[in-house]
């Protein structure tokens, strides 16, 4: 899903675990201007209601975008590399790939 004039997406993909290797489902949102991708797990609180909780998030601000990568040998996975790190993300498929592509590139070679 695409909201507003700030370019902000969000949606579910899987993130690969940088330590633990498995691939996690997470709710993402993506904000063009304040150059950030928040995830989130949902948790069931007791009243029975989804709430959100925020397990991590990149700034692109403090690590820039050095190159973006789709992948070839999975045609729904998609590589972010940043100095400190390389995110690995898959999507559900092909099309929501292109989508988090399009709108996660706007920051590649931004400063």
């Amino acid at each position: 899903m695409i909201h507003g004039q700030n370019m902000i997406k969000s949606g579910w993909m899987y993130k690969q675990g940088w330590w633990n290797t498995a691939y996690k489902q997470r709710y993402f949102e993506f904000n063009e201007n304040a150059k950030t991708l928040r995830y989130y797990i949902i948790i069931l609180d007791g009243s029975g209601t989804n709430k959100r909780k925020l397990k991590g998030r990149i700034d692109f601000k403090k690590t820039p975008i050095k190159r973006m990568v789709k992948s070839f040998q999975l045609e729904r996975q998609f590589h972010v590399v940043t100095k400190a790190r390389e995110w690995i993300f898959r999507c559900e498929n092909r099309q929501e790939r292109d989508e988090w592509y399009c709108a996660i590139s706007t920051l590649w070679g931004s400063k």
